[in-house]
């Protein structure tokens, strides 16, 4: 796995989804995410938790991610397709 790069140098494609780290901020813990760019509730840009499709940055959570990586490679067993989509 790659180290982790400033969030600015991040692919901005709805289609690719990453790790993202948001530091920790008075009462909320440090986090690691997987999200993507793309619209959210406002019809504006930003990153979203791809897991709720909330946007990472407003309603929930006013932090803005810091740095990404991409996503590993999924554990693969031997009897499993070599194509594993998230």
């Amino acid at each position: 796995m790659s180290d982790w790069q400033p969030i600015e140098t991040a692919p901005h494609d709805h289609r690719v989804k990453i790790l993202g780290y948001f530091p920790a901020a008075e009462i909320w813990p440090a986090e690691i995410r997987v999200i993507y760019w793309g619209y959210h509730g406002r019809r504006e840009r930003g990153w979203v938790w791809a897991q709720t499709g909330i946007n990472a940055d407003g309603e929930f959570s006013w932090r803005d991610p810091t740095h990404w990586m991409p996503l590993p490679k999924p554990p693969r067993a031997s009897d499993e397709p070599s194509e594993v989509t998230w």
